[in-house]
């Protein structure tokens, strides 16, 4: 037993992470800790707005992480034969959301959290805001555990909800932060899910996973704050690798280069493994 730490039980603690930083900024307002695969971070970020809205909290550290990339994973993931890349003769080239010719993610590590609150705390600490959470919805497929719904039906839902709780229309949205992985059934539903929800609307999409690769449990949360700087940069980057859009795929991709814009409101899609969706809808401050 002499070989066993006494802190292996803290150290494995699915809701370890959370607490050590409830702990350290004690938070008196809940710990939550999502685990909604590769939507864990969007989820973390929705839930804390609920919080918020409901009056449950007025401030909230929300976000995901995702520990180094390691063998195992990598071994799991490439044996289900749709997922991963295997254009390993060109990594920066080897993730194509979108692209005809896509053959699955490429992984990549990360991390990413955000300081949500409400206005008035905001202002009260003279905070430098950058944007609005003005919606949030999860749904899931109930399809099943790793494939989309190919018709995108319930994360359409989930946008459109988003949508509606923000007080929004689908005219209304600006840009969209694509889940996008680059697989062949992922990309598609997507697609789909998203003319569901926006109708004739047709905003700009990126896909960043083109450029960060899959962080899985952190990539919700980072794709939200690239969403947030889009808002306040009034710009969206170009989604790398995009040669031939999928003549299935009907949506306006950012590609090639930077388009600068007035963008007003906008949603980030976050979708994982078991039928998890969540849909954040932000806003310009």
């Amino acid at each position: 037993m002499k070989a066993v730490s006494p802190l292996t039980v803290q150290k494995y603690m699915p809701n370890g992470a959370a607490a050590a930083v409830g702990l350290e900024r004690h938070a008196k307002a809940g710990v939550m800790t999502p685990v909604s695969a590769c939507a864990s971070g969007a989820e973390a970020i929705a839930r804390a707005w609920q919080q918020i809205v409901l009056g449950e909290a007025d401030a909230a550290i929300c976000g995901g992480v995702e520990t180094r990339i390691e063998a195992v994973p990598i071994a799991g993931f490439a044996q289900m034969r749709i997922v991963m890349s295997t254009n390993n003769d060109d990594p920066a080239g080897a993730c194509r959301p979108f692209d005809r010719d896509r053959d699955g993610f490429v992984f990549g590590e990360g991390g990413a959290l955000l300081l949500i609150e409400t206005e008035e705390h905001a202002k009260a600490r003279g905070a430098n805001i950058l944007a609005r959470i003005m919606g949030a919805s999860i749904t899931s497929d109930g399809f099943h555990m790793v494939a989309p719904d190919p018709n995108g039906e319930r994360a359409g839902h989930a946008i459109t909800r988003a949508i509606q709780l923000a007080g929004l229309a689908p005219g209304d949205i600006d840009h969209v932060n694509a889940h996008a992985t680059g697989t062949q059934v992922g990309d598609l539903a997507e697609g789909r899910a998203i003319n569901n929800a926006l109708g004739g609307n047709r905003p700009a999409v990126y896909a960043p996973k083109s450029a960060l690769g899959h962080s899985v449990g952190a990539v919700g949360a980072v794709e939200s704050i690239l969403t947030v700087l889009a808002l306040r940069d009034q710009v969206i980057p170009p989604t790398l690798n995009l040669v031939n859009l999928d003549p299935e795929i009907d949506l306006d991709v950012v590609a090639g280069e930077p388009r600068p814009g007035n963008y007003r409101y906008a949603i980030n899609n976050s979708f994982g493994f078991g039928g998890h969706n969540v849909a954040i809808a932000f806003g310009r401050y």
